[in-house]
């Protein structure tokens, strides 16, 4: 999407319609959408479905080892630099930062099978999850405050959503 193609389509999400944030999203059956809270929300899914099979029905991902968890550190590793990616890249990174954290919990508990280790790891991916938020805001005021184009309150589309107008 480029140009006034961008600002007349304007995102549902939580990203003004201005080509600044064209990276931040992604069409999905012909709606905008924000490439990080979805690739946010598809690892929940994923991750939530094999906590339950993990803790609740007893399969494991593989004998107790190290390598889920070195997965699991990598791919948070790689979601806290979406923010140099664009797109569908932004959003696959996203969704192996949610999963990542899933690994290391589970490869952990393997290993250990300590459920005060497991309450503190939980607790550390809620502050990973927390950080990346407040990276993404303060990436979203970087944005902002380079942007040579004029935007306000007052230029809303009928949906509320912010438009830029370039000047």
């Amino acid at each position: 999407m480029q140009g006034s193609a961008y600002l007349q389509n304007p995102t549902v999400s939580h990203h003004p319609a201005c080509q600044e944030f064209s990276a931040h999203v992604v069409r999905v059956k012909g709606r905008v959408r924000c490439a990080a809270c979805s690739g946010l929300s598809l690892g929940a899914v994923v991750s939530l479905v094999g906590a339950i099979f993990y803790f609740f029905c007893g399969e494991q991902i593989e004998s107790a080892s190290f390598l889920p968890v070195w997965v699991g550190a990598l791919f948070v590793l790689e979601g806290f630099s979406q923010s140099k990616f664009k797109g569908w890249a932004r959003l696959t990174l996203n969704s192996l930062f949610v999963l990542g954290g899933f690994l290391c919990l589970v490869g952990i508990d393997q290993i250990l099978q300590n459920l005060a280790t497991d309450l503190f790891l939980v607790i550390l991916i809620v502050f990973w999850i927390l950080t990346k938020i407040q990276l993404s805001q303060w990436d979203h005021s970087r944005i902002c405050d380079n942007c040579k184009s004029v935007c306000g309150d007052e230029q809303t589309n009928e949906n509320g959503v912010s438009v830029c107008d370039p000047s």
